[in-house]
């Protein structure tokens, strides 16, 4: 079971003392959280967390170290996106489906700004506008504007996405290796970054880092 492993990883992780990523200050999480309090973000924001994850926030901890600058813990945040303004809208839509199969940008914004077409501030808010985003939250500050988030909704249930808007590079599915296309679901993610570290891949080298 995944979340066996995990487990045993991150044990062998600190019995070995390897060393963690630069993000990453040590392996401590915050205290789990209990099935009754998930049931209440669930029936709160009307959507059902994949079991991986319940597992993992219900056994392991709810939020701490993990990849980019670590897990955010499940709270009333978690739905909101954080680059946005509450007064400009900023909640995740999780009645609404997850739009995407395949990673995803917007060709139209691009070639406006390389030409200054007049309609370029019009396309930027249509781009940055929290609707592109909507069936998933954020579980994750991936860094250098990286969100990764959570498909609640939609053919992508499970899945988890990185939203690198903030640098112009789309909403993008998160997978093993550029060899695989299947997308990863939040453990599979989680245990790909322990695999990081227990290999010593380098740095620079790393994609879950």
């Amino acid at each position: 079971m995944t979340i066996d492993r995990i487990k045993q990883k991150l044990n062998e992780i600190k019995c070995k003392s390897l060393p963690l990523p630069p993000e990453c200050n040590s392996l401590q999480f915050n205290s789990v959280i209990s099935e009754a309090d998930v049931y209440f973000f669930e029936n709160k924001y009307k959507f059902t967390l994949p079991s991986d994850m319940k597992m993992f926030i219900t056994t392991i901890g709810n939020g701490g170290p993990g990849p980019g600058f670590g897990l955010k813990p499940l709270n009333d945040e978690s739905f909101y996106h954080p680059w946005f303004l509450a007064e400009n809208g900023n909640e995740f839509d999780l009645s609404m489906q997850f739009p995407y199969t395949d990673e995803w940008n917007f060709e139209q914004l691009r070639v406006a700004m390389e030409n200054n077409y007049e309609n370029k501030d019009e396309l930027m808010k249509y781009y940055f506008s929290i609707d592109r985003t909507p069936g998933c939250f954020q579980v994750c500050d991936w860094g250098n504007g990286g969100v990764a988030l959570l498909v609640v909704n939609g053919d992508e249930y499970g899945k988890l996405w990185v939203d690198y808007r903030y640098t112009f590079g789309g909403v993008v599915p998160e997978i093993l290796s550029d060899n695989l296309v299947e997308h990863i679901s939040f453990c599979q993610w989680y245990e790909a970054w322990l695999d990081e570290i227990i290999m010593k891949v380098p740095l620079n080298q790393r994609k879950f880092r």
